[in-house]
């Protein structure tokens, strides 16, 4: 007669302990996706824009962009990436060598007919400068046909 034994190293775990496990742990991904959710929307509302910042919203801007156009009137921060340039103006050259004249041109009569808007991304603004009220450019929108 043989007699058997068994002897066995291997242990067994419970499929509810297993469940219980997975539950834990996804449990643990969820709570860390949503700190981390909520660390990125406080960075972004609490980020501040050393632009917008320096915006006086009293007064005109001068906006320069990188492709060398430069653009005069009221400047704001749209949200995010742009900025939103109202009641705006630009420089015209006429004439050329010594006759040459600039002229100050409101936006609008462009045979493209565009709105007295321009969406600017921020990447595209090298500088703005607050205009004073006393300088001529400020001067000639407010009253066009002045001296």
């Amino acid at each position: 007669m043989t007699t058997q034994t068994s002897t066995s190293d291997a242990f067994t775990i419970p499929k509810a302990r297993i469940r219980q496990a997975g539950i834990v742990a996804g449990i643990i991904v969820a709570v860390v996706l949503v700190v981390i959710g909520i660390v990125a929307l406080v960075r972004s509302l609490s980020s501040s824009d050393s632009l917008s910042s320096a915006i006086n919203s009293r007064e005109f801007q001068a906006v320069l962009l990188t492709n060398g156009q430069s653009f005069f009137g009221k400047l704001s921060h749209r949200g995010g990436d742009f900025y939103d340039l109202r009641d705006v103006y630009y420089l015209a050259t006429t004439g050329s060598g010594r006759s040459a004249r600039q002229t100050l041109v409101k936006l609008g009569n462009e045979i493209q007919g565009p709105e007295d808007l321009i969406v600017i991304n921020r990447s595209q603004i090298v500088y703005v400068e607050n205009l004073k009220p006393s300088g001529q450019v400020t001067r000639r929108i407010l009253h066009p046909s002045g001296p």
